[in-house]
């Protein structure tokens, strides 16, 4: 019983939150923009309203200039 429970704490603790970059552009009000080192709009908005309901992923925002996009 031992070695069960201890495998199923290794195996559950081996997957880790999966963090994902989004490039977004910083001068799109209010779709997307950039609010001092913050993206901020209606775009951010609901991409963070989904993954919300993601617990396996940590999204971090990049706002960019659109021509580097």
């Amino acid at each position: 019983m031992k070695r069960i429970i201890l495998g199923a704490l290794l195996l559950t603790s081996s997957y880790a939150t999966q963090i994902v970059e989004l490039a977004c552009d910083k001068a799109y009000k209010p779709y997307s923009y950039k609010d001092g080192k913050e993206a901020k709009g209606i775009y951010v908005d609901i991409i963070k309203a989904t993954v919300s309901k993601m617990p396996d992923y940590d999204v971090k925002f990049k706002p960019v200039a659109w021509k580097k996009l």
